[in-house]
């Protein structure tokens, strides 16, 4: 079997003002950092070097002057990045080590207005179609919006679910052709709490019991709304995950980066998640035909590999055998559940070996699991 090229997509919905453009450029900001760079191991890079400068730039921005990013209003092209190994070996028949990520970034401007031409009509539709490609998205709950509606949260979540669904049963039609449900789409929709420095109590849990006690049934209409659009709609989680992000600490006119919260489980979050998801909804057959072995097998094989490799049982078995029966099914969960020393052990062998993939995975599985324990992300119970 040839080597196959990993690339994850994460689309994230918020509305206008919820805090996209100051996460992504934190999160951008934050991985290019010197310090970061020598920890992590690797490189976050973007595709467009402007587009890269321009997040740079507001990064620094905050750090160096206290200045907010400005709001970037009805930006929908994606931004794409690439992981790559900070050093490795130089050999001819070496090829560089590389995993594409790409950001889609629905504006939110569109939630909140209708509509007002033909133009626009295809341009929210073609957004869409790009961010479909997504195995994970985002849906932003406003922490200022929650502080404002003090005592009254319900009418806040409400709107928030409602708007969002409302805008898909408006560009449904332009999407869904001859109403054929999408077999690829974002099946994981996890709900975020943006600035969650304003609500520093606030951890995952509580905030799917907020969700939960003031919105329970705009939830489970989005989720009616989000299965019309896909094909094996079991295979399906909206409003199950949950996770308090916060780009910095801002307050009194300073902007403190250091006083993060769950920007570094993005990127794991949309890698690890999905693999560890797609695997319990293929052994329950909930996955429409050859979907499985798309996701898991072209997406997930090196990675699954690379948990096997650390474990010390890829050399026992036939490399064929990773891509047969139910495909990767439990190869990333070993390594999920493994001693905090042992991960730490498999992540400082794999720098020493310049093994990039077994480098990134031990890295993402430690964060992951850092954020579950700190209570800053909430996995579905019915998938674990």
């Amino acid at each position: 079997m040839g080597k196959q090229k990993l690339h994850q997509h994460i689309a994230v919905f918020g509305q206008a003002g919820s805090g996209k453009t100051v996460l992504l450029s934190s999160l951008f900001g934050r991985l290019n950092e010197p310090a970061a760079i020598k920890k992590n191991g690797y490189h976050f890079l973007a595709k467009d070097a402007a587009r890269g400068n321009d997040l740079w730039q507001k990064y620094l921005g905050m750090k160096k002057q206290a200045q907010a990013p400005m709001q970037d209003k009805f930006v929908s092209s994606p931004f794409e990045f690439r992981l790559e190994p900070e050093s490795q070996p130089l050999t001819k028949k070496a090829k560089p080590s590389r995993i594409g990520i790409t950001w889609h970034d629905y504006p939110g401007e569109w939630f909140e207005s209708e509509i007002s031409s033909e133009s626009e009509r295809k341009d929210r539709a073609a957004t869409f179609r790009e961010l479909v490609q997504s195995d994970v998205a985002l849906v932003l709950v406003d922490a200022q919006k929650l502080l404002e509606h003090q005592d009254d949260e319900e009418r806040y979540l409400k709107s928030l679910f409602g708007t969002f669904r409302n805008t898909l049963l408006g560009i449904k039609s332009d999407i869904l052709a001859e109403d054929e449900r999408l077999k690829q789409f974002p099946r994981i929709w996890v709900i975020a709490l943006s600035k969650a420095d304003l609500m520093p109590e606030m951890d995952a849990h509580r905030l799917h019991e907020l969700v939960v006690l003031h919105a329970a049934d705009e939830l489970n209409a989005l989720r009616k709304v989000l299965a019309d659009f896909v094909n094996g709609d079991e295979a399906l989680s909206v409003g199950e995950d949950y996770i308090v992000i916060s780009s910095a600490e801002f307050k009194n006119g300073t902007i403190d980066l250091e006083k993060h919260k769950g920007v570094d489980a993005l990127l794991p979050l949309s890698t690890i998640l999905p693999i560890q998801r797609y695997q319990r909804w293929n052994v329950l057959r909930l996955l429409p035909a050859g979907l499985a072995d798309e996701k898991m097998v072209k997406r997930g094989l090196g990675i699954a590999q690379s948990a096997f490799a650390m474990l010390g049982k890829v050399n026992k078995m036939p490399f064929n055998f990773l891509a047969k029966a139910q495909g990767i099914a439990g190869l990333v969960d070993p390594l999920m559940s493994a001693a905090i020393p042992v991960i730490a052990e498999a992540r400082k062998n794999a720098v020493e070996k310049h093994a990039f993939k077994e480098l990134l995975l031990t890295d993402f599985v430690m964060k992951l699991r850092e954020s579950i324990d700190n209570d800053i992300l909430e996995r579905s119970p019915r998938w674990k």
